[in-house]
């Protein structure tokens, strides 16, 4: 594996073909996703969408920084922050920009627009509602 390889950790063969392969995650009902540090909802479990054959990726940024994202195909209670890009994006045809809660304003992930429009969330900053104390 090449460094460059190993640091974008971007493309699939189903990427690099330019197949199309989005589809409805198969999670069913509606439970609600919340931001881990506010409580603000901000997505729902059957939202959930596959690209590339799943809604979880784990992709490393130019900075050596790994992250583990769910992927949805809208979310609430969050903003799009900045002009969408291609750079380094992990999604062939799609541009990123940030996603960040709307109540406390931490970074949960990124929108993503082009080939497909969807929401990419990092896990460690979302939580199930279910597992959170009122």
């Amino acid at each position: 594996m090449t460094e460059k390889e190993t640091i974008w950790e971007i493309e699939d063969e189903a990427a690099a073909k330019g197949e199309a392969d989005v589809a409805p995650a198969t999670g069913t009902g509606g439970e609600r996703w919340l931001c881990a540090f506010c409580h603000q909802p901000v997505a729902r479990e059957g939202d959930l969408v596959n690209i590339h054959g799943s809604s979880e990726h784990t992709f490393t940024n130019p900075a050596g920084i790994k992250f583990r994202i769910l992927l949805f195909a809208q979310v609430a209670g969050c903003l799009n922050v900045g002009t969408p890009t291609l750079q380094f994006t992990w999604f062939s045809g799609c541009a990123w920009s940030y996603c960040v809660c709307g109540q406390c304003r931490a970074h949960l992930g990124w929108f993503y627009t082009g080939l497909h429009d969807f929401v990419a969330l990092i896990r460690e900053r979302i939580v199930r509602a279910s597992l959170v104390n009122n």
